[in-house]
């Protein structure tokens, strides 16, 4: 795992789109500049747990411990068959009219 410095951080938390990662890069960054977790918080003005959060992940993982996690969510309610069923619907409904 390739350590990154504080301003290589710094450096992609000013390229990334995602709001959520960039504050976890910068989150990061200030640590890895000699601040501490509550430092962080207070600068970033988010909560000691999450900033323990991210720098445990990036610690143990690198920077594939900064990447957004799967987010579970509702199931849906149409199966396979019934979603290729509605769509053939929607096709014939749309040459018919």
């Amino acid at each position: 795992m390739k350590s990154e410095t504080a301003e290589s951080l710094l450096g992609l938390s000013k390229k990334e789109k995602n709001p959520h990662k960039r504050m976890r890069l910068l989150a990061v960054s200030l640590f890895l500049q000699s601040h501490n977790r509550t430092q962080v918080a207070n600068q970033l003005k988010v909560a000691r747990s999450s900033v323990n959060s991210w720098v445990s992940n990036y610690l143990e993982q690198g920077l594939v411990g900064l990447e957004d996690k799967q987010r579970p969510g509702k199931k849906p309610s149409l199966s396979n068959d019934q979603k290729r069923t509605l769509a053939r619907y929607i096709e014939f409904k749309a040459q018919s009219d």
